[in-house]
């Protein structure tokens, strides 16, 4: 039988007994190179009958750690390089790269875990932590709901303060296990063509051997782009889709305008330039309220002018479109959508949520309607002349009557 553990007595001893961990700030191997001990954390780890978890998994990382480069800090592949596992009698000493509240996660396997959190000042040294009593591991579990279809689009669960992740399936359902007892704060990030990051807004509370649904989380229509916050970075975009399109000699103020108090760029009016290319620069006027593109050779719009979420109307007559892209769907401000005289032969399902006064589609090739559209409460001006709806539904061809009326007569064959 495994002899009991005093365990303040092997902890107080821990760090002149194993892994160098001292105050004199030695340097544990890292990934391609040295990791500096800057302080250290010690402690024992012990079986929910108090004997000693040998061999267990024992990783620290920061509050604020994600399991992924992108989100992790300057010292991201430090943190990896100082996990370790318990020696026979369960104790370890872990190097810290930096101060600061930090998880301390011991495991053994997926069964059974511990989660001890800890703030380290800069002259905090060798911290000693409370025994890690296991306990078997419960799971965060959920679904994601997304306002747009976006078949490229995985979505991810990661857990702050720990080295795990896990992409949900193909419903956007996710299940991360193996987690110790404890609160955690979690993110959902939805990597489509417009990225999107979910702060789930409450801590999960784990709990042993059970699993936490959260449920159905709708992602709200913001996203980890990072948008121009000054007239310079508005200046700078404008330029760069000029630029992109041949138009070196047209000054940034000949088609724009800016707010009278901010000095943002909220108008911007390319019409008859023969652009064609909007490039995704067109994503960073977060001011913008006004977009007209109307007379040039655009084929298609970038997915980053999903990110305009300021902006109010859109005019896009008498391009070559042959279809609306669903990102429009994040235009929540969206009250004017003009693109008559196209190629278009779709718009996205979805658009009945946007807040449209003035939906003029005239001139195009469509042969159906969104079922939604109906739901286009606030909208008073509607042209669908032109088109090819010879078979719309009842209840959207009598909804188009109301506020179209002749819409008929104009559809081919005329």
């Amino acid at each position: 039988m495994r002899p009991r553990l005093d365990t303040p007595t092997l902890a107080l001893a821990l760090c002149l007994a194993l892994l160098r961990c001292s105050s004199d700030a030695p340097s544990v191997a890292g990934t391609g190179s040295e990791v500096e001990c800057r302080s250290a954390v010690s402690g024992v780890v012990v079986h929910a009958d108090g004997q000693p978890a040998g061999y267990a998994t024992v990783r620290v990382r920061p509050d604020d750690f994600l399991s992924a480069p992108l989100f992790g800090d300057s010292l991201w592949e430090q943190w990896q390089a100082a996990d370790t596992v318990t020696d026979d009698s369960g104790r370890y000493c872990l190097c810290v790269p930096a101060s600061g509240r930090v998880y301390v996660e011991a495991l053994v396997g997926t069964d059974s875990g511990a989660l001890v959190k800890h703030t380290l000042t800069a002259d905090t040294g060798t911290a000693l932590l409370p025994a890690a009593g296991l306990a078997p591991t419960g799971a965060i579990a959920g679904r994601l709901h997304l306002p747009i279809t976006d078949d490229s689009a995985r979505c991810k669960l990661l857990v702050y303060g720990l080295d795990r992740q896990v992409l949900a399936d193909i419903d956007h359902a996710f299940r991360i296990d193996g987690l110790a007892q404890g609160a955690y704060r979690i993110v959902l990030f939805f990597d489509g063509r417009i990225p999107l990051i979910v702060h789930y807004p409450d801590s999960v509370v784990v709990r042993a051997d059970s699993v936490a649904d959260i449920g159905t989380v709708t992602v709200p229509l913001v996203s980890v782009f990072t948008g121009c916050r000054s007239y310079e970075c508005d200046s700078a975009a404008v330029r760069a889709i000029l630029d992109s399109n041949g138009l070196a000699a047209t000054p940034v103020s000949a088609v724009t305008q800016r707010d009278s108090v901010t000095g943002r760029i909220v108008s911007l009016v390319l019409d008859s330039l023969s652009i064609g290319t909007l490039t995704a620069n067109i994503g960073s006027l977060a001011g913008l309220h006004v977009l007209s593109l109307a007379g040039n050779d655009l084929w298609a719009l970038p997915a980053e002018i999903g990110y305009c979420h300021a902006l109010r109307t859109l005019i896009l007559d008498g391009n070559r479109l042959g279809s609306l892209p669903a990102h429009v769907l994040y235009l929540d401000s969206l009250s004017v959508l003009s693109a008559r005289a196209n190629a278009l032969t779709s718009v996205p399902d979805g658009l009945g949520r946007l807040p449209l006064s003035v939906l003029r589609l005239d001139h195009n090739s469509l042969g159906s309607l969104p079922g939604d559209i109906v739901r286009l409460g606030s909208l008073t001006d509607l042209s669908l002349d032109y088109n090819r709806l010879t078979a719309l539904p009842q209840d959207i061809a009598a909804w188009a009557d109301s506020l179209d009326p002749g819409w008929r007569d104009t559809q081919w064959p005329y």
